[in-house]
């Protein structure tokens, strides 16, 4: 039977490797047209972003249930003859910081089926009556 090491024994550790560098994840900037151009924060109603992605890029590839614009997520979706992604959402679903503006920025982002990521905005009036 071999002896047991002392208590007094090293350990001798692998050395450390640097830090792997995470790649940086690049966004696509999609073309966002909301409608209604006024959105009365008052009502129960809906609101549709109209997205285009560069030639590159295909609007059937967008995942719907990644789609948000302002908090609100994507309640429903299709794709238009124009090869537009129509995105529906509830005015009620709307987190904006800034109430005191009635000009806000609508800022749409979503995901590909492979894990691309888009974003584009769109300037909006905003009711509060």
């Amino acid at each position: 039977m071999p002896p047991l090491p002392s208590p007094e024994a090293s350990v001798t550790l692998p050395p450390t490797l640097p830090p792997v560098p995470t790649p940086e994840v690049s966004v696509i900037e999609a073309s966002v047209f909301i409608k209604p151009k006024t959105i009365n924060l008052k009502s129960k109603g809906k609101f549709k972003a109209y997205i285009e992605l560069p030639s590159s890029y295909s609007v059937e590839d967008i995942y719907t249930d990644t789609v948000v614009c302002n908090g609100a997520s994507a309640i429903s979706a299709r794709v238009d003859v124009w090869d537009r992604f129509i995105a529906k959402f509830n005015i009620r679903d709307l987190d904006l910081d800034n109430y005191g503006s009635k000009k806000v920025q609508f800022t749409v982002s979503g995901e590909l089926a492979d894990g691309t990521r888009f974003e584009g905005s769109d300037m909006v009036k905003i009711k509060f009556k």
